[in-house]
């Protein structure tokens, strides 16, 4: 479908209320299907810098995806936004995740000071997971009308550039009822994640493995 801002914009207006509208029961249930289906993916397996959203209402819940990261001896990314921009900062553990004062979203969010280490400053993201209002069969992805993640995925691709290093898989985490079967409105800049996890599986292409040789192939 073409995209326009209009088209977007309406397609907003008429999921909101719908993904508000969801018992929490179900949504609490669903994201604890997408967690295991995460957790199993290879792209985490390997990953040591993973980049997470951290969830508001109508998204699936990552609260336990920020303790397995934790649990699991690696380093954890969260958003911190301006109002042009968004960065990922290092969370020390999990005492400081959930010290987070909450933004006027209610999303847990970490303030401008103290300075934290940016995901770029600690050798860049492998894995990132993004939260989307809505997706396709195609992959494409509705956001929130901000377009922060498409701007820190064009920074992903230029420091991967700069670097030499190799892009980091995109896992969008999707409620069964965030998933259309229309096709949505978009154009050229808007960015594609590899992979679509929602409740019953997942859906998507192949990607890389995170910071391995070439020689050792794709994973699905």
């Amino acid at each position: 479908m073409a995209a326009t801002p209009a088209a977007k914009a309406q397609l907003r207006q008429r999921l909101r209320p719908l993904l508000a509208a969801l018992p929490a029961a179900t949504v609490e249930t669903q994201s604890s299907l997408v967690t295991q289906t995460v957790l199993g993916l290879e792209q985490y397996r390997r990953a040591t810098n993973v980049c997470i959203y951290l969830h508001m209402g109508g998204e699936v819940m990552t609260h336990r995806l920020v303790e397995a990261v934790f649990r699991d001896g690696k380093s954890c990314f969260v958003p911190r936004c301006t109002r042009a921009d968004m960065t990922m900062v290092q969370l020390d553990d999990l005492a400081d995740y959930r010290s987070l004062p909450r933004n006027k979203w209610g999303i847990p969010e970490p303030p401008m000071t103290p300075v934290r280490t940016n995901v770029f400053e600690a050798g860049g993201p492998d894995l990132i997971l993004l939260p989307g209002l809505a997706f396709d069969r195609q992959r494409n992805r509705l956001g929130h009308g901000k377009g922060y993640y498409d701007k820190f995925i064009k920074h992903c691709r230029q420091y991967t550039s700069d670097t030499g290093t190799t892009m980091p898989a995109l896992v969008a985490l999707a409620l069964t009822q965030q998933i259309l079967d229309e096709d949505l409105p978009h154009d050229a800049l808007d960015e594609l994640p590899d992979l679509v996890v929602h409740p019953e599986g997942a859906y998507g292409k192949p990607i890389a493995c995170v910071k391995q040789p070439e020689s050792e192939g794709l994973q699905s």
